[in-house]
């Protein structure tokens, strides 16, 4: 069997629509791969960002009341209400 007219494109018409298809598959899978990089990038980003900031906060709030619990804030006049008390 050697080189020759193909049974499936007797013609060449079903060629052309096969190119077609390829290069709507092509462009279909390109788009699909954009769109889940950008996807998982972005939720990559989002999730980096949030975790920093719940680090950020967490360790922000647990060093303040170490300190606080501690007594480590600095001696002085504290107003409560409208009048002035002296810290312990």
């Amino acid at each position: 069997m050697g080189p020759g007219p193909s049974i499936r494109w007797p013609l060449g018409l079903g060629r052309q629509r096969d190119e077609g298809r390829r290069r709507l598959f092509l462009l279909t899978a390109f788009a699909a791969f954009t769109a889940f990089t950008a996807f998982t990038t972005l939720t990559a980003l989002t999730a980096f960002t949030t975790l920093t900031a719940l680090t950020a906060f967490t360790t922000l709030t647990a060093f303040t009341t170490l300190g606080h619990g501690l007594g480590l804030r600095e001696p002085g006049p504290v107003e409560v209400g409208h009048e002035v008390v002296r810290q312990p």
